[in-house]
């Protein structure tokens, strides 16, 4: 449905892909908000998508062996050439 967002599924390559490559961007939004960890792990448990004008992806991020943060991706459609951003 657009608009709304989906179940959570079993990230896919894409997402495990745009995660490391925000890894930076997603620690300094994390600490901005009061997280005061580092990102020991970073493992993508799953995810749930909602179309928009592009795309968001919910993630939940396995931070270590304890912890799980929640991590919200924009990917811009693709004719705007803009990189995926965390928001």
């Amino acid at each position: 449905m657009a608009g709304g967002v989906g179940e959570a599924k079993a990230p896919d390559a894409e997402v495990v892909a745009i995660v490391n490559d925000l890894k930076a961007s997603i620690l300094e939004k994390a600490q901005a908000s009061g997280y005061n960890g580092l990102l020991d792990k970073c493992e993508v448990a799953e995810v749930k998508t909602q179309v928009v004008a592009g795309m968001n992806f919910f993630v939940k991020l396995l931070v270590s062996d304890s912890e799980a943060m929640h991590v919200r991706i924009y990917k811009a459609l693709p004719h705007t050439k803009k990189p995926p951003e965390v928001t």
